[in-house]
C-alpha cells in the first residue's frame, strides 16, 4: 500500500507562498502534484515484490529492478504535465491552463535552457544550482542521484527516439523480468553506455537555440490515444 499525505497549508499554498497567485492556481498545482505522486505509485507497483530503485538495497542492487532516479522523476514529470494538459478543462475551478506548472522536462523552455547551460551560452548571472555544467556528461552516476536537470531530459529523448509509450508503459511493463537496463536495450536497441553516448551526443548537437525535435513533447489530446495504460502486457506473457 502507498499513501500520499499532504497537510492543509501545503494544499492551500502549494509550491509558492506568493499571495498574488490565485487560489485556483494552487489547486491546479496540487492536481499536477497528485498526478506525479500517483505515477510513482504506478512505477513501484510494476516492480512487484522487487524494489524499484537502487535506494532499496544499495549493497545488493540486483534484488531491485534498478530504476534510475532520472527516469523515476523525469517520467513522472512528463506524465503529470501531459495529464494536466489533456484534463485541465475538467477541473471546475480552472478557466485556463496558462501559468500553472510545477516542473518541466519536455517543454521548449527547459530544452533550450539545458542545452544553453551545456553549450556554455547561459550567462553566469542566469545560472542556477541545478543547471548542468559544460563538462557534464550523463553517466551511471545519474542513476543514483540526479547530478543536474539535464539528466531528466533523457525521458523525452527516449520518447523522441520511440514514443511516450516507451518510458511510460513499455519500460515498467518489462523491468520486473529484464531490469531497467534490459528494458532500455529491448526497446531502444542500445546498451546502457550506448544510451548515455547517444543522449550526450544529441544534447550537444546543433545550435543551443534550436527548437525541440518532433516527438520531444507528448502529443496533444488524451493520453490514452498514444499511451494506453490499460493494455499493459507483462514480459513473460
Amino acid at each position: 500500500m502507498n499513501l500520499c499525505i499532504e497537510d492543509l497549508p501545503f494544499i492551500q499554498n502549494s509550491f509558492t507562498i506568493d499571495p498574488s497567485v490565485p487560489l485556483e492556481n494552487h489547486y491546479a498545482s496540487m492536481a499536477q502534484h497528485l498526478a506525479h505522486e500517483y505515477f510513482h505509485h504506478y512505477q513501484g507497483a510494476h516492480a512487484l515484490d522487487r524494489g524499484l530503485d537502487h535506494q532499496a538495497d544499495r549493497e545488493n542492487p540486483e534484488t531491485t529492478v534498478q530504476a534510475p532516479r532520472w527516469w523515476i522523476e523525469g517520467a513522472a514529470v512528463t506524465f503529470q504535465n501531459a495529464w494536466f494538459q489533456s484534463n485541465w478543462e475538467s477541473l471546475s475551478f480552472l478557466t485556463e491552463p496558462s501559468g500553472v506548472s510545477i516542473a518541466g522536462v519536455s517543454d521548449t523552455r527547459t530544452y533550450k535552457r539545458v542545452r544553453r547551460s551545456i553549450h556554455d551560452t547561459l550567462p553566469d548571472g542566469e545560472r542556477r544550482d541545478r543547471d548542468c555544467a559544460p563538462d557534464w556528461y550523463m553517466t551511471s552516476a545519474d542513476n543514483l542521484t540526479i547530478t543536474c536537470d539535464g539528466a531528466m531530459l533523457a525521458n523525452a529523448f527516449i520518447a523522441y527516439r520511440t514514443s511516450y509509450k516507451t518510458p511510460w508503459i513499455d519500460i515498467p511493463q518489462d523491468y520486473y523480468d529484464l531490469e531497467f537496463g534490459g528494458a532500455i536495450e529491448k526497446h531502444l536497441d542500445l546498451t546502457e553506455q550506448g544510451f548515455y553516448d547517444a543522449f550526450n551526443a544529441f544534447i550537444r548537437s546543433g545550435d543551443p537555440g534550436d527548437e525541440p525535435p518532433p516527438g520531444w513533447a507528448p502529443p496533444k489530446g488524451p493520453v490514452a490515444a498514444y499511451a494506453d495504460f490499460l493494455q499493459i502486457i507483462p514480459e513473460d506473457d
